[in-house]
């Protein structure tokens, strides 16, 4: 079965080659520019993309608890259960103790006297007594359940989190209308397209933070529940809530803890994940899509023109004749391939088998270097790919830092219009202020002139009517009028001092009045010098902003211009590479260009040798002349190098074996020396004549050594001289 990334990769294969073959073809070349051009605006292409986000509480609770769970597990309790039954002695395996007090208490299972008394006595039935292990005790049976309930927890949310994320949406709408000079086509199409389990999808899935914990989890569980107790538990019946809390779930930690999770999980009521939709909407299309989807459109018109006019037939048998044609052709090709290969292995006098060889040598070769050119089209792509991302970056920040310039002026102006408004409002504010002043310091002088003024008038009124009352009193006579007088001058006195009281009052009130109006006063420029304190704080902190701005906008310029110049020197460092790369890979193609003309020489050579040179290798011509003297040098560097190298081997032989011979001459001299110890202890007299002999011993070898270096010379002389020969030869 074909899977859905191999049936991709078929249906692009397939879609290429059918670009391909109407590549060239002028009217299905204007039938898609025609298609591509008309109604982009109602093209468009509409996917769902879904992220997904898991909450890390649940999955970090069942992580702690699945440790303490698998050592619950891996105690294994059990509760012993013993089992007694009376059965023949025959099927008596083993007895115990029980088994004896048994059989003491029932007697009558003893039914054969021995005949002696020294023989065992042998009853006909005993009690015996099983001991077998129950794992299915209360701990076990709750961990068994609550693993199962743990497991659907995780199984139901990775399912729903793997079926949501795994599901490919698309929809695309399409509508044109293509008029030409001699076709009209109308085109509707509305597809909607979703794939389960896309293989694209399941990459991304995968590459969800936390799925790779929950899956772990989830397959740990099963694991737990796949062991050999487990399986025992299972075939008991399922615990059912509530559960009873033992001691060992009570006072155990492992077993407390296991209880802490499942009431965890008992009590999740909530997904523990959610989706975040986004709808991706390609309108109008990219060139490539345009031009696939106009190609796709130009086949579907072709299959219906063919299916309404009923031509298979026809284009099915002109396919035969055109694959026969394409076939013969084919086969006349290689045909002439085999007659030239043929007149070559007869020029080169070789058999079919070392030609092959030699072409398979050649091929090797080629392949080789096609590889190295492969890799090195690859790398220069790479690196174009780099410079091309490197320079819409450059234009990225380029764009950033025009719209940052453009905020700061729109910033500036705000700035400006702000601090001018503020200005105009703080004159008007303050010529406000000094007119109100003004007011309040004439009305407050009017008050005070019109009271004075008023004072003044009562008073001389009243002194005139007590001058009147005098006179007219004066005029009576003084003694009975005396005590009148007395009176009314005490009268005019109280009144006077009555008036003059509430004069002073008013007067105490009016200047109560005045140091309320200058209190009025005070607070109203307290007011006007705090809002000018506010206005000033406001501009002072939009004038903070804009120079925090400012300075952030400088920063960033910064930043993007070391970018810039890092992306620049790492531009400049991957070219250098590059080209050092191109130069070592020209030094090769020299090196196998110099060894390919070596190989011809060498050929030459052979063929001169075997006497096959004819009239057809004829050198006369410049052309020529110039190839056979590049091989002519090719090979003369060869043999300096190869000579080189043949001398020092030479050379290396002789000192190895000067070597070898100086190696003797020094053990026959440590054995001499051996020989006169030996005779000085026997012979004493004898030391003198010994000692000559010695140096005569020692002067041997140097002398051979002397001879051979003469010889070394020699031969490295005669070496010269054949070297030399040969050359002129």
């Amino acid at each position: 079965m074909v899977s859905n990334m191999e049936l991709n990769d078929l249906y692009f294969h397939g879609f290429t080659l059918y670009t391909k073959s109407l590549e060239k073809d002028k009217e299905a070349t204007k039938f898609r520019r025609a298609i591509r051009a008309t109604d982009v605006e109602n093209d468009a292409i509409k996917t769902i993309k879904l992220v997904c986000k898991i909450d890390e509480d649940w999955v970090k609770n069942i992580e702690e608890g699945l440790l303490f769970v698998e050592k619950a597990v891996r105690e294994e309790r059990q509760f012993i259960r013993t089992e007694g039954e009376v059965v023949p002695v025959e099927r008596a395996k083993h007895t115990s103790k029980t088994t004896v007090e048994h059989l003491a208490k029932h007697s009558n299972f003893i039914t054969h006297v021995p005949e002696k008394e020294t023989d065992n006595l042998v009853p006909d039935k005993l009690y015996i007594v099983e001991k077998e292990s129950d794992y299915a005790v209360y701990e076990n049976r709750f961990l068994y359940m609550m693993l199962t309930y743990l497991r659907d927890f995780i199984a139901i949310r990775l399912n729903k989190i793997r079926d949501k994320m795994t599901t490919y949406h698309a929809m695309m709408d399409l509508n044109k209308n293509v008029n030409m000079s001699h076709r009209k086509t109308h085109i509707e199409i509305k597809f909607t397209d979703e794939i389960k389990d896309d293989p694209i999808l399941i990459e991304k899935y995968k590459s969800i933070k936390a799925i790779d914990r929950i899956e772990l989890q989830y397959h740990f569980v099963l694991s737990l529940l796949s062991t050999p107790l487990m399986e025992q538990v299972s075939k008991a019946p399922m615990l059912k809530p509530p559960i009873i809390k033992t001691n060992t779930l009570k006072m155990n930690t492992n077993f407390k803890t296991s209880l802490a999770l499942y009431d965890y999980i008992a009590a999740y009521n909530k997904p523990g994940y959610e989706f975040e939709e986004e709808e991706v909407v390609m309108s109008p299309f990219n060139e490539e899509t345009a031009e696939d989807i106009a190609e796709s459109i130009a086949l579907q018109a072709f299959l219906t023109y063919k299916s309404a006019n009923g031509i298979s037939k026809d284009l099915k048998k002109q396919l035969e004749i055109n694959e026969k044609k394409a076939k013969e052709a084919e086969r006349i090709q290689r045909d002439e391939q085999l007659k030239r290969l043929r007149r070559r292995i007869n020029e080169s006098n070789q058999t079919l088998e070392e030609y092959l060889v030699i072409l398979e040598e050649h091929n090797r070769d080629l392949e080789k270097d096609g590889i190295d050119l492969a890799l090195v089209r690859k790398q220069v792509i790479e690196l174009n790919e780099e410079i091309k991302k490197l320079n819409d970056e450059a234009k990225e920040l380029n764009q950033e830092i025009e719209e940052l310039n453009k905020v700061i002026e729109e910033k500036d102006e705000k700035i400006t219009f702000l601090t001018e408004k503020g200005a105009t409002d703080l004159l008007v504010m303050e010529q406000v202020h000094r007119d109100e002043i003004a007011r309040l310091k004439a009305e407050h002088e009017e008050e005070i002139s019109r009271i004075n003024l008023e004072h003044q008038n009562n008073v001389a009124n009243i002194n005139a009517l007590h001058q009147e009352e005098i006179a007219a009193i004066y005029k009576k006579n003084d003694e009975e009028n005396e005590k009148k007088i007395r009176d009314i001058k005490e009268q005019v006195e109280r009144e006077s001092a009555d008036k003059v009281n509430k004069l002073n009052k008013e007067i105490d009130s009016l200047n109560k009045d005045k140091d309320n109006l200058k209190d009025k006063l005070t607070t109203t420029e307290n007011n006007l010098n705090t809002s000018q304190e506010e206005k000033k704080r406001y501009i002072n902190e939009y004038e903070d902003k804009i120079y925090n701005l400012q300075k952030e906008h400088r920063e960033k310029i910064s930043e993007y211009e070391k970018r810039i110049s890092e992306l620049n020197d790492e531009i400049k460092r991957i070219k250098k590479r590059h080209s050092n790369e191109i130069e070592d890979y020209k030094d090769e193609i020299d090196h196998l260009i110099k060894e390919r003309q070596f190989v011809e020489a060498q050929l030459h050579i052979i063929r001169v040798e075997q006497g096959k040179i004819t009239d057809e290798y004829d050198y006369t011509s410049k052309e020529r002349f110039e190839e056979l003297e590049l091989q002519y040098r090719a090979f003369r560097q060869l043999f300096k190098k190869e000579w080189g190298k043949t001398k020092a081997r030479i050379r290396k032989e002789i000192l190895t074996d000067n070597d070898s011979e100086r190696d003797d001459s020094t053990e026959e001299e440590k054995k001499d020396e051996v020989k006169e110890e030996e005779t000085s202890k026997e012979e004493s007299s004898k030391e003198s004549e010994n000692k000559p002999e010695e140096k005569e011993v020692v002067k041997e070898p140097k002398k051979k050594v002397k001879k051979k270096e003469n010889n070394e010379e020699k031969v490295e002389d005669n070496s010269t001289n054949d070297s030399d020969a040969k050359v002129e030869e």
